[in-house]
């Protein structure tokens, strides 16, 4: 017989599953580059987030009150605990946003990357060493990266000097797609992570305190 509990419990079970469903679709997310800058995400086909935005930001002051609050929490640390204590916290945070981000950039799969740049020199010659300098630093960068991090399917780089123009130019065109449930989990493995740092490094300077209370002077 069905009683209440296992109705609420199917129901449970069904709202765990539509959300494993919608955080398994990717999100798409196109950057287009020619001489300005358009970013649009889409989610189901649905734009949900454009740059330009013709909406006026309504959180500039609430973004910009964030490092002021991050620099004041860093002060009165500093003042509360050792130098060495928060040196080896800002370390072990720093390595965890590197962590972070060479795992989430792994859940990204590029399916285009175009690019096109077009240097320009006062001279040939100029334009030609610009040229050589660009691609020595441009194609090995781009090779390894998708060689560690990043899946590229699929690109298309040229690097062209232009000798009859005054001003080089960039073109580009990338379009990428990440799948939600597993940035989910990978910020999920950051929080948890971010309080196992944060908890350990609370508990040190007491630690250290109880022993130097509980040692007493020593007789001799």
């Amino acid at each position: 017989m069905i009683t209440v509990l296992s109705i609420i419990g199917y129901g449970v079970l069904c709202l765990i599953a539509l959300l494993l469903v919608i955080l398994l679709i990717p999100v798409f997310v196109r950057v287009t580059y020619q001489e300005d800058l358009h970013v649009c995400v889409r989610f189901i086909g649905i734009a949900v987030y454009r740059y330009p935005s013709d909406k006026p930001s309504k959180a500039a002051k609430s973004e910009s009150d964030k490092p002021n609050a991050a620099l004041s929490d860093l002060s009165e640390r500093l003042k509360r605990d050792s130098v060495g204590e928060t040196v080896r916290l800002c370390k072990q945070l720093a390595d965890l946003a590197v962590s972070t981000v060479r795992r989430l950039l792994r859940t990204v799969t590029v399916d285009k990357l175009y690019l096109a740049m077009f240097i320009a020199g006062s001279d040939a010659a100029q334009t030609a060493q610009k040229t050589g300098q660009v691609c020595a630093v441009l194609y090995p960068a781009v090779t390894a990266a998708q060689q560690t991090v990043l899946r590229i399917k699929r690109r298309e780089i040229t690097v062209t000097p232009d000798f009859l123009a005054e001003n080089g130019r960039v073109t580009a065109d990338i379009t990428a797609h990440v799948i939600p449930l597993f940035a989910v989990c990978i910020a999920l493995w950051t929080l948890t992570r971010y309080g196992a740092i944060t908890k350990r490094n609370k508990e040190v300077p007491c630690h250290g305190k109880q022993s130097t209370e509980s040692d007493g002077p020593v007789d001799r």
